[in-house]
């Protein structure tokens, strides 16, 4: 499951995939990518910062997971394109869990505005066409706000 943060999104994502597919799934790794800006970088010690924050949070969905039974990872890394990152990280993911289906949340408004378009843009999909591409399995969840 791709995530950002420990955070509603996340959450919610884990809760509709069981609520979707019950228990077809018994093993989640958890995957935060920390994207460095260039407006927000800060030295060696804003990544430092990022690497942890990113840590803390695949854990804590580890540490929860773990708690129902279920068997958990996390997986993290810093880079400077989210998308790039991410197709980095896949091939080893899928080395250890070749049968991987991979998710992410996407924000579903009840009505959209130029702002909820524009804030809560649609990176979701371009990821999920990188690994179609690939031949990656990806599901797209949608989370209604």
């Amino acid at each position: 499951i791709f995530v950002k943060g420990f955070d509603g999104l996340g959450l919610k994502t884990l809760s509709n995939i069981f609520s979707l597919f019950g228990n077809s799934f018994k093993n989640f790794i958890f995957i935060e990518v920390g994207v460095v800006e260039a407006g927000v970088f800060k030295g060696s010690n804003g990544i430092q910062l990022m690497e942890e924050k990113a840590k803390e949070d695949v854990n804590s969905y580890v540490k929860l997971v773990n708690k129902y039974g279920y068997y958990g990872e996390g997986v993290y890394s810093i880079g400077t394109e989210l998308i790039e990152e991410v197709v980095k990280i896949t091939p080893s993911v899928l080395a250890r869990f070749p049968n991987s289906v991979f998710f992410a949340g996407q924000m579903v408004f009840a009505k959209d505005s130029v702002f909820s378009k524009v804030l809560h843009n649609h990176t979701v999909f371009s990821l999920q066409e990188k690994l179609y591409r690939k031949g990656i399995p990806f599901i797209t969840i949608p989370v209604n706000v």
